[in-house]
């Protein structure tokens, strides 16, 4: 294992950052532990540009975009996908065909606004910069856990790129990557137990809804996932802060 190449394959896979490429993402693949760690660090860059923007309040009101620079559109693509899917009426088949068609509906539309609404307005209520950086940080970390999760204890709603990562995940990958957000979580004691906590509850709610609903995960469940998390680590983060 070459850490930094695993790492930088994952970074490149999971954001707008251009670490990766295509050797690098197969190496990330053998090794999907470090997607915690993942989001250890592109929260920390996200942070620490808050941290910045936040001497100058003005500027905090660029957090959006700073954010789509840094994360790119994937996993938002995959929220509007997976809310377009859980509000279409009829069966399973028909769901499935709401989430991949390429035209987002209201409800995707809908999930997209909320989301952005809520992951900015939580940065304000954050009181300090020093606060704003450990939630982010901790935000994406537990984002990504949930991911991690989700992919370790689902089965795949159809053919795709989940199916993809589910065929490598492993136990001993999952407790790796629990012990990683764990040691993570020591930056903000007590605060990141709760938000810890909070990331495994939605995890395996939205695994239970996607059952539901499409029969299985996918690629989008798994994005919309990481939205869900974030926006509801950075909203307990602000309300606890």
């Amino acid at each position: 294992m070459r850490p930094l190449r695993v790492l930088a394959g994952s970074i490149g896979f999971f954001t707008a950052i251009p670490a990766g490429n295509g050797e690098k993402f197969d190496e990330f693949l053998n090794h999907l532990e470090v997607i915690p760690l993942t989001g250890t660090i592109v929260g920390g860059i996200l942070g620490l540009i808050t941290y910045i923007l936040s001497s100058f309040d003005r500027l905090l009101i660029l957090f959006p975009i700073v954010y789509l620079l840094i994360e790119g559109i994937n996993h938002i693509d995959g929220l509007a996908d997976f809310a377009d899917g859980i509000y279409a009426s009829g069966d399973r088949e028909n769901k499935i065909r709401a989430m991949k068609d390429v035209n987002t509906g209201v409800g995707g539309i809908t999930a997209v606004i909320m989301y952005f609404f809520l992951i900015t307005y939580s940065i304000f209520v954050i009181e300090s910069p020093l606060q704003k950086l450990l939630a982010l940080t901790l935000s994406q970390t537990y984002s990504k856990l949930g991911m991690l999760l989700l992919l370790g204890s689902g089965k795949p709603a159809h053919s795709g790129l989940a199916d993809m990562f589910i065929r490598k995940i492993n136990t001993v990958k999952i407790i790796t990557g629990i012990s990683i957000a764990v040691l993570v979580s020591t930056i903000w004691i007590p605060e990141s137990i709760y938000g810890l906590i909070l990331s495994i509850f939605i995890t395996f709610t939205v695994l239970k809804l996607a059952k539901k609903h499409f029969g299985g995960i996918s690629g989008d469940t798994a994005g919309a996932l990481n939205c869900i998390v974030f926006a509801s680590e950075l909203l307990l983060f602000g309300a606890i802060s």
